[in-house]
């Protein structure tokens, strides 16, 4: 699609679109979608003459609710703003049989035509009637959608109960295979539109509370009656967002009393024990799982015999009531603890990580004159590898003793020795803990239809998830002690539905849902790591930044190191609240179906920050001067790699509106063709903002930047620039000097007179035409397409929510090589007064562009006997503007290898390099991360489904999709992630270094699923016996196939050197492609023959007195992807026995679900990290099982129930 043909719809559309515009603005205002669809229909006689002015009464099967129209003049006949549910269509005309078409299921938010109904010549007492189409063909509608219905969520299986999980049965879904229990949980990918665009609502009102891709409200599976994906070229109607659309339909009350109760049981004792929890001899046993699911539901009329609801078609209500006291595994955790002999300053016997021999690792001293490499040693190693125990850091190894204490001191059954074939040196210390993830949910909803003009209903939805344990959201102590994470999701609809006259009906939908953290702790735990405990007490630099006086984080920065760490908002008091209502009037006019409408949504989310601890880094970097090649040395020395600590305490609070407004028209044109277009327009409010600040580079000023303490060229002493006089103290040395430039330069406030409150600006109004058809070929076979422009108007709250976090507001000073030794100079605490260069977390352009999706779709629909009907089509979504981080004041390639300063003189020079930050295009700043929105992605696909829906015992669909999508990205050994924003590169060529395949990229992707009533077995030898045992089994499953996604083999060298001097980092060298003709093996899935190291530049030398760049002498650096992951096949088969009990209808459900049935090994993750052992030309590959499987998908799980159900 070109840009001209963009505009020339648009300029085609206008005229309508403003001609509707000011009817729309007098609707009242509102802002949620609706549920609710069209049900339309044409009559005639047998001579095919259209029958006008035909009575037309639509009747609700389970409610025996009401409503009448008449018949046009054309013959057509349309019920506007249905709710979903199962109807019959009565027809009555003078000189005509009665008409009854019934069985028609009307699903949320997809159109249902009940086709042409012909009359009989006849006596009016006369009926006729007839059975709707089991799979009706969507003749009346062109866009991508797909259904869940009450047969496949009462019947399908999902381990968690969740029923976003079944929403990857649809085609072009990749992931949302939902969580292990009803809480918060992910939405899938859906044709591939990045799923930070999605939109959930449950009865209309938004589900996905905070924005993104989060559902933060669910309901269980038992209150839901369906589900309907939009997927992609939907109608005007629908949208706020660029992606799917996922619309969640509770159940409601009928004229007859219904429910059950149920329990759902799951135990390690059921499941098989996992692959690599035995692989190599290992024997991990299964962790503790046990999962108890119990609730109910109720639902029928409400009426006081003989005096209200007599007929009982009035008030109507539903109750559902679901716990679970569940213990889920937190997997095998893995940690490289110190041990008894590191504490004693003994590294004898401690290794370098990532091999598969022991090979020591030396240690370096720093006051050693000479070289220590951490591979191979050196004159300035320590003598022996022990530090003396005169040089030990009493606070530094307060931290390492807590470590070990309360792991390998407390557990050490736990602990594992000297075994580099299993661990590669990696980790000694193992746990495999269980959490307490209990939930509890109520759900009730009231249906009234006080008339037949009046139809409104009510639904409370409320629950509390609890996350208590080691692997606890947020919690950083997984070593240490457990935390309750408890959330509270609470989500509240109304409709209204009003029939003003035949052809006019207005829906009103309000609704409100909120999203609650709260943390929950046990003071005790809380204790072991507040200042005091086992005499730790170093202080934090600014006074009430740490009320609790919790220890400082702690990163040491290996593989699988532990930490200390807190998230800033505990203990967690966060609220979000979402407002939201939508008003829409339907207007039929003759041929034509209006809709006018407008969408309003609100949500503000608040974040108390409780405590900004600072945080020691003691990470490994060869640029230290005092660094000691080890962590843990660096601890107990004392001697920091950096030091960060946030200056003050605010609050996160921003605000996002989002306003829509709709025109759209369903146009009949004839028996054959109907057109769907329409407009929506979308104004971008801009987000607001209490307090925080956005940097904007055209207020930046280079001369007003403030100077830097520095280091002078030979002898590395620390002065002020300004007047060349020593600083006070060593650890001023990065700092800024007092007094000089302007703190705020290039800064923008929140609430600036002359700005918006949030620093962006509001970019109007945006137009986004969309056009449809569907041509019927034949009663058989239909030709649908659509075109459509799709803006992803509501910006997630982190958007500008980010900036209260952005220095100076919160400033956070970070100290380089500094100490935690008290009589050091550079000890950290020196410099407390003093600021250094801001860094800013979220900077954005003060006029940004909205994302937005450019979706078509053309496909063929044709019925099949036996109630089955085919759909194929192509479907592709070209995403614009899509958003990355652009770290603007990166330093260029090769720039940290060109400033230095020199100590020693002679043969003992010794060139040493200096922060970043004196070199930076933003001098005052650390780095900035400027959101930028101007990528693309694009997905194509072909999609082929075959649906029967359930009748007669059964039910099947079987999708399947082929496809291609590209977009910018990151990826790592693990896969790749295409988050809302990733960090981009800056130097490298951008298309070269972050396209190609996306995350979501499943070449195919196979889902069938199936319910099966199976044949009585006493229609073969009738007794009491063969009734008893054979009679009333049914099985359901799913089936799947996933190709495999990509990933990226990335690179490692051992002692960390500085290889690129600066830019956007390095990659592994290709040298061959190393998935062509691999071996896909458990040990080798692809060629390990292909990686090179690039070469690491480095610093002058004695015998080299210029810098030397960095090469890429053999092979290329590697692009985005490199390597594709293991596909995934996977079969969950459920089977169950409904046992009647007495005549009226009260049946006992007996139901086993398997999943990964035949517990086949479905390896995920590969061994990707390629191990150098230096960054050289003659670097060589170490043996760290490179291309050997790591990680596999669940064994079978086994989940048993129980159902009362009446």
């Amino acid at each position: 699609m070109t840009f001209n043909f963009k505009i020339l719809l648009l300029r085609r559309w206008r005229a309508f679109a403003c001609l509707t515009a000011l009817f729309v603005l007098i609707q009242p205002h509102g802002g949620a979608q609706s549920s609710s669809a069209n049900i339309t229909g044409t009559i005639e006689d047998t001579s095919n003459a259209v029958v006008p002015n035909a009575t037309v009464t639509l009747v609700n099967q389970e409610t025996n609710v009401q409503v009448t129209t008449k018949s046009l003049a054309n013959g057509q006949f349309i019920f506007p703003d249905v709710q979903p549910g199962k109807f019959t269509v009565i027809v009555m005309a003078s000189g005509f049989k009665e008409l009854r078409k019934v069985g028609l299921v009307l699903l949320a938010s997809e159109p249902l035509d009940a086709g042409t109904l012909k009359l009989a010549v006849g006596d009016v007492k006369e009926q006729v009637t007839v059975q709707a189409d089991i799979t009706p063909l969507q003749t009346t509608s062109a866009e991508r959608s797909a259904v869940l219905d009450n047969a496949q969520m009462e019947n399908l299986l999902v381990i968690g109960r969740d029923p976003m999980g079944l929403t990857r049965l649809n085609p072009g879904v990749v992931g949302g295979g939902g969580s292990s229990s009803l809480s918060t949980t992910s939405t899938p990918t859906v044709n591939g539109v990045n799923s930070q665009y999605n939109f959930v609502s449950v009865d209309g009102v938004p589900g996905n509370t905070r924005g993104g891709n989060t559902f933060d409200t669910p309901p269980n599976m038992d209150a839901v009656q369906e589900v309907t994906m939009l997927e992609s070229s939907y109608s005007a109607a629908n949208g706020k967002v660029a992606g799917a659309n996922f619309n969640f339909v509770t159940k409601s009350g009928t004229q007859h009393f219904h429910g059950g109760a149920y329990y759902y049981f799951r135990n390690e004792d059921l499941n098989a024990n996992s692959y690599f929890n035995k692989f190599n001899g290992s024997n991990q046993a299964r962790a503790r799982y046990r999962y108890n699911t119990f609730g109910g539901t109720l639902g029928g009329p409400v009426f006081w015999p003989g005096k209200f609801n007599r007929a009982k078609d009035k008030l109507f209500f539903f109750v559902s009531i679901e716990n679970a006291p569940i213990t889920s595994p937190d997997g095998v955790k893995y940690f490289r603890m110190p041990t008894a002999a590191e504490l004693a300053g003994d590294y004898s016997h401690t290794y370098q990580q990532g091999q598969t021999t022991d090979k020591l690792l030396y240690i370096r001293n720093p006051a050693a004159s000479g070289t220590c490499s951490s591979t191979t040693g050196g004159a300035a190693c320590f003598a022996n590898n022990q530090i003396p125990s005169g040089s030990i850091n009493s606070q530094g190894l307060a931290l390492m003793q807590i470590l070990y204490n309360n792991t390998i001191g407390a557990n050490p059954g736990n602990y594992i020795a000297d075994n580099p074939a299993l661990t590669t040196n990696n980790y000694n210390y193992t746990t495999n803990h269980s959490s307490d993830k209990s939930y509890n949910q109520q759900i009730v909803r009231i249906d009234y239809f006080p008339t037949e003009k009046l139809h409104m209903f009510g639904r409370y939805n409320h629950a509390i998830i609890n996350n208590l344990g080691y692997a606890s959201t947020t919690n950083k102590f997984t070593w240490l002690f457990p935390l309750n994470y408890q959330l509270v999701e609470p989500n509240y609809a109304g409709n209204v539905t009003y029939t003003i006259t035949q052809n006019l009906v207005n829906e009103l939908n309000v609704g409100f849902s909120g999203w609650l953290e709260n943390s929950k702790y046990v003071a005790s735990d809380i204790a072991k790591v507040q200042l005091g405990a086992s005499n730790f007490n170093l202080p934090s630099l600014y006074s009430g930044v740490n009320p609790l006086n919790l220890f400082p984080n702690v990163n040491y920065g290996m593989t699988n190191g532990p930490t200390y760490g807190w998230d800033s908002r505990f203990p967690f008091a966060d609220v979000v609240h979402n407002l939201a209502a939508s008003d829409g009037l339907t207007w039929v006019k003759s041929s034509h179906t209006f809709k006018y409408g407008v969408d309003f949504e609100q949500d503000s989310y608040l974040q108390p920050n409780h405590n900004r601890v600072g945080t020691f880094d003691f990470s490994v970097n060869t640029s230290n001067p005092n660094d000691t090649n080890f962590a843990y040395s660096n601890s107990e020395l004392g001697n920091l790699n950096t030091y960060t600590q946030v200056t003050k305490l605010l609050n996160y609070d921003p605000v996002t509106t989002v306003l829509d407004f709709y025109a759209q028209d369903t146009w009949k044109l004839n028996r054959k063709l109907v057109l769907d277009y329409g407009i929506r327009w979308s104004y971008a409010f801009s987000q607001s903002l209490a307090v925080g600040n956005n940097f904007v580079p055209s207020l930046y000023s280079a001369s007003a930047a403030p100077a830097l303490y520095s280091y002078t060229p030979t002898g590395g002493a620390v002065v002020d620039p300004t007047t060349g006089n020593p600083a006070a103290y060593a650890a001023y040395a990065g700092l800024m000097v007092p007094g000089t430039g302007n703190l705020n330069n290039g800064l923008l406030f929140a609430n600036t007179p002359g700005y918006p409150s949030g620093t962006t600006y509001n970019q109007g109004l945006f137009w986004q035409p969309r056009f449809g058809f569907a041509y019927s070929v034949d009663d058989k076979t239909v030709i649908r397409g659509h075109y459509g422009i799709f803006y992803n108007a509501r910006s997630g709250s982190g958007q500008e929510g980010d900036l209260t976090n952005n220095a100076p507001s919160t400033n956070s000073p970070k100290q380089y090589y500094t100490s935690i030794n008290s009589s050091a100079s550079n000890y950290y605490a020196n410099a407390g007064t003093l600021s250094g260069p801001f860094s800013i977390g979220h900077a954005l352009p003060l006029h940004m562009p909205l994302p937005y999706t450019e979706e078509g779709s053309l496909g063929v629909q044709h019925q099949f006997p036996f109630g089955m009907v085919a759909d194929v089509a192509y479907v592709g979504t070209f995403t614009r503007h899509a958003s990355r981080y652009l770290p603007i004041n990166e330093v260029p390639y090769n720039s940290e290898f060109s400033h230095y300063y020199t100590t020693g003189t002679g043969s003992a020079t010794k060139w040493n390099s200096v922060p970043d930050n004196f070199f930076r295009a933003y001098a005052g700043f650390d780095s900035i991360s400027m959101q930028q929105d101007d990528l693309t992605a694009n997905y194509n696909s072909l999609q082929a489904r075959l649906t029967r829906r359930f009748h007669n015992g059964l039910e099947f669909g079987v999708n399947y999709t082929y496809s291609r999508t590209m977009d910018y990205g990151t990826c790592a050994s693990t896969g790749c992630s295409d988050a809302y924003n990733f960090t981009s590169a800056l130097y490298q060529n951008l298309r070269a270094w972050n396209y190609g395949p996306a995350s979501y990229d499943i070449k195919h992707n196979l889902a069938i699923n199936y319910l099966w009533t199976l044949p009585k077995g006493s229609h073969l030898w009738n007794n009491f016996a063969t009734r008893a045992v054979l009679d009333g089994w049914q099985i359901s499953g799913d089936m799947t196939y996933l190709s495999g996604a990509p990933a990226q083999v990335g690179l490692s060298v051992t002692g960390s050197p500085n290889i690129t001097g600066g830019g956007d980092g390095a990659r592994v060298a290709l040298t061959c492609d190393p998935m062509h003709g691999a071996p896909h093996t458990f040990n080798q899935w692809f060629n390990t023959n292909c990686f090179a190291t690039p070469v690491a530049g480095s610093l002058p030398t004695a015998t080299n007195s210029s810098p030397t760049p960095y090469t890429v002498p053999t092979g290329t650096m590697s692009p985005k992807v490199n390597i594709f992951l293991p596909g995934d096949t996977n079969f969950d088969t459920a089977l169950f026995r409904n046992v009647p009990i007495g005549d009226r209808g009260l049946a006992l459900q007996l139901r086993v679900e398997t999943y990964n049935t035949f517990n086949h090994s479905e390896f995920n993750a590969v061994n990707a990290t390629a191990l150098f052992n230096a960054a050289t030309t003659s670097g060589a590959l170490q043996s760290n099982n490179l291309g050997r499987m790591s990680g596999t998908a669940n064994p079978r799980y086994m989940q048993l129930a129980l159902r009362l159900n009446f």
